[in-house]
């Protein structure tokens, strides 16, 4: 096999990896995790929060800090499907240093067990989602409104 032809074929995986990655969700999401998480942890342990306008991070939309009852996270917003808003479900993940899932958010809304480490919710007529345990203190979800 010449050697262009194994070049191309290389290329050719590699951006199939690329794009799945980058359209499916959860696996754009798991990327994000494994990428960042010591960095993004070492600065919440430093200042409490994450910079919205952090350069370093990349592949994120927003980022915010929510609080309830003593509870807090920091949820990063990864992307959105959905026509104009129209069925929207969002998805991206949370950091969560006392490793507890919480709904989108970290709004009160009861999370039912749906599996090992996932839980599903069900908030105000049709918002629902879904959490999923990624690794310690890191979660996945998606939110539908």
């Amino acid at each position: 096999m010449s050697k262009k032809k194994v070049l191309l074929g290389a290329a050719a995986l590699l951006m199939a990896v690329v794009l799945t990655v980058s359209f499916v969700p959860k696996l754009r999401t798991q990327a994000f995790v494994a990428l960042y998480h010591d960095d993004i942890e070492r600065m919440i342990a430093a200042d409490g929060s994450v910079p919205a306008d952090d350069a370093t991070l990349f592949g994120y939309r927003s980022v915010n800090t929510w609080e309830r009852d003593g509870s807090r996270m920091t949820e990063f917003s990864i992307g959105a499907r959905g026509f104009l808003l129209v069925n929207a479900k969002y998805f991206g993940c949370f950091y969560s240093p006392d490793d507890e899932p919480a709904a989108f958010q970290n709004t009160d809304v009861e999370l039912i067990q749906d599996g090992e480490n996932r839980w599903i919710w069900q908030g105000e007529g049709d918002n629902c989602g879904s959490v999923e345990k990624l690794r310690d203190k890191w979660y996945y979800f998606e939110a539908q409104f």
